[in-house]
């Protein structure tokens, strides 16, 4: 009652938001997407400027994977590197490499990466791609040829010895 009230005197107002018979506000999102948290409980107050619900923008799904590599192996990670995304069901998809973050512990670069795919649909009959949905991610590096691995060595070596 008091909210309809408050409505009525214009001390309540949003874009899209409307008040039924019962006193229920109705609040309309301004995306598409789905509710993945509420805040606020059923018949509880709800602060002026708070957040009421978090919602999952439709296509805006992507995946979080991260990465232990040495620092030569880091290196070749390219622009856009692929990542092969393996689902619970087994089921395999592909994506991209769109943004990264590295943090280096013990000499070891620490890669967390964002992968983005078209194939991440928040319409998947079997449910599995939704936030928080486990994977197994592999990320495809610049592949530097069969002596790549010689050469490195050969490289290191002559810096230990000082050459």
């Amino acid at each position: 009652m008091s909210l309809a009230r408050d409505v009525e005197l214009g001390l309540v107002a949003g874009e899209g938001a409307a008040v039924d018979a019962d006193g229920t506000l109705l609040v309309r999102a301004s995306v598409s997407g789905t509710v993945s948290a509420l805040m606020v409980d059923q018949g509880a107050y709800a602060g002026s400027g708070g957040v009421i619900a978090t919602i999952d923008r439709t296509g805006s799904l992507f995946a979080t994977a991260s990465f232990i590599l040495s620092p030569r192996d880091f290196a070749r990670i390219e622009d856009g590197a692929s990542v092969d995304l393996r689902l619970p069901d087994g089921r395999e998809i592909t994506g991209t490499i769109a943004d990264l973050s590295v943090s280096t512990i013990e000499g070891a670069a620490h890669v967390d990466v964002r992968v983005d795919s078209d194939a991440l649909v928040e319409s998947d009959p079997t449910g599995l791609m939704r936030p928080g949905t486990p994977l197994e991610a592999t990320m495809h590096l610049r592949d530097d040829g069969v002596l790549a691995g010689v050469s490195d060595a050969l490289d290191d070596l002559a810096r230990r010895v000082g050459l």
